[in-house]
C-alpha cells in the first residue's frame, strides 16, 4: 500500500502511471530502433549489419584514417 500512497492514495493513479511509462519505453524503443537503422543506411558505414553479422565492413581509406575532404 505505500506504492499507492505515493502516486496519489489509489490503485487507478498507480495503473494511470504504470501505463504511461510502458508507453514511453514502447515509443523510445521504437524510434531508437528507425534511428539507428536510419543513420546506417544515410552513412553507409555498415553499423547495424554488424550488430547481426560481427562483421564491419569499411572502405580502405576510412580504415587508415584517412578521409575526403570536400
Amino acid at each position: 500500500m505505500w506504492v499507492a500512497h505515493l502516486f496519489g492514495g489509489d490503485s487507478y493513479s498507480v495503473r494511470s502511471w504504470h501505463h504511461l511509462v510502458a508507453w514511453g519505453f514502447i515509443i523510445f524503443t521504437v524510434v531508437h530502433v528507425y534511428m539507428a537503422f536510419r543513420e546506417d543506411y544515410l552513412q553507409r558505414n555498415g553499423t547495424m549489419s554488424s550488430i547481426f553479422t560481427g562483421y564491419k565492413i569499411e572502405r580502405k581509406k576510412e580504415a587508415l584514417g584517412e578521409h575526403d575532404e570536400k
